[in-house]
């Protein structure tokens, strides 16, 4: 079975415990939020300072600072591309549901 998920992705996580792997993508959701919601900050800031853009993203792109995720949503926000690619309420439903999680585990 584990052949065939890693002929699908570059890598397949195994947990351990039922519901595991909703909690585990809880978890990825939110890493993925916060990647975006600091790019944004950080675009701009970049521009209020008055430097350049595409100097930060050249900076970070392929750096250990710089995810390519992160770096590729930069590129689109000094592109003003605001196309979607990610529903809104996907992602505000995702994040109610960590501070829903972290609350209940007291973080």
């Amino acid at each position: 079975m584990r052949r065939q998920f890693d002929a699908l992705g570059r890598r397949t996580p195994w947990l351990d415990r039922l519901g595991d792997g909703s909690r585990f993508k809880l978890v990825l959701n939110d890493w993925l939020a916060v990647l975006v919601e600091g790019m944004a900050e950080t675009v701009s800031l970049t521009s209020a300072l008055g430097l350049d853009s595409d100097l930060l993203l050249a900076t970070l792109t392929g750096s250990p600072l710089g995810s390519a995720y992160a770096t590729a949503k930069g590129r689109a926000m000094v592109e003003r591309d605001f196309a979607p690619g990610f529903p809104l309420h996907h992602a505000g439903k995702d994040a109610a549901l960590a501070l829903a999680a972290a609350d209940h585990r007291g973080l």
